[in-house]
């Protein structure tokens, strides 16, 4: 990044950010089992402050073991262009006059909201650049941020 500027290529007058969602690798089927996996550990955790519930420990042990061999334990739901399915939300900061890539993130927060202000902040910083987002990011249109001031549409 330093090199980029020192070179010219990133000026940072300009910074858009926005988001797409990446299918992850894991499968539909897997993920919901192990949605339900957590939800049946977590009942027995709840059922266990009550004395007289009889637990399994090898059911439990089973169930621990899967969780920890799914490939992709942080995945989430997300509405996709064929459905809901298993993704990851990246957001990429990007200089607008080079199109180069000044920063990244990976979520699995569907929305693009929760990022946006992180990533602005992270970009805008203190050197006072602007930076602009899509209107599903903002839910308000064109919404420019710069540092010190508050998000506005």
């Amino acid at each position: 990044m330093r090199l980029a500027r020192s070179v010219g290529l990133v000026k940072g007058e300009w910074v858009a950010i926005d988001g797409s969602k990446f299918q992850a690798v894991s499968s539909v089927k897997s993920v919901r089992e192990r949605e339900a996996l957590e939800r049946y550990l977590e009942q027995l955790e709840q059922s266990d402050e009550q004395d007289e519930v009889v637990i399994d420990p090898s059911a439990v042990a089973s169930a621990l073991e899967k969780l920890h061999r799914h490939p992709e334990p942080e995945v989430a739901f997300m509405r996709t262009t064929p459905g809901f399915l298993p993704a990851y939300n990246v957001q990429a900061a990007v200089d607008a006059e080079h199109a180069l890539i000044v920063a990244q993130q990976v979520t699995v927060q569907a929305g693009d909201n929760g990022s946006l202000q992180p990533m602005a902040g992270s970009r805008a910083g203190s050197d006072g650049r602007a930076c602009a987002a899509d209107q599903r990011g903002c839910r308000c249109g064109l919404l420019e941020w710069k540092a010190g001031r508050s998000l506005r549409g």
